[in-house]
């Protein structure tokens, strides 16, 4: 059984009217609207690489899903990972970053990014989904089958 691959997409959990607004264009479908504004929150403060705090994981959360769905996997790492070091308790960003590991095969932190989501939100089904899948490839069928 393949593991689900989409990203988990930001929800509204708004700090400012520009993070609103990038969320709700990014839900409508609204790639470049909503990239612009993700990468205007990040231009905040001095940029990329020092972006911290929950309005910048979740604009580097939100340019991840995109590098993720348009295949820019390096990309999308990088995003996932600037998300979950600006904000260690954005768990969207750990099941994100757990599900892209997954399918660039590194088992291991694969499976410490779904575990970090999921001491957050022990219920996600997709952390736990992904999680299962991860145990399966590693071959522990029984921690596979505890987790789903």
């Amino acid at each position: 059984m393949p593991a689900r691959s989409a990203p988990h997409r930001p929800s509204f959990s708004c700090e400012s009217d520009t993070l609103e607004q990038a969320l709700f264009q990014h839900q409508a479908g609204d790639i470049a609207g909503a990239r612009t504004l993700y990468e205007q929150i990040l231009s905040v403060d001095g940029g990329l690489d020092r972006a911290s705090g929950p309005r910048r994981a979740e604009a580097h959360d939100g340019l991840g899903c995109f590098a993720i769905e348009t295949g820019a996997v390096d990309d999308a790492q990088a995003h996932f990972t600037a998300a979950v070091e600006a904000n260690p308790a954005h768990t969207a960003s750990h099941l994100n970053l757990g599900v892209m590991r997954l399918r660039l095969r590194d088992l291991v932190g694969a499976e410490r990014d779904l575990l970090e989501s999921l001491s957050a939100a022990p219920n996600e089904p997709m952390a736990l989904y992904n999680l299962g899948v991860v145990r399966k490839c590693a071959g522990n069928v029984a921690g596979s089958l505890a987790a789903l």
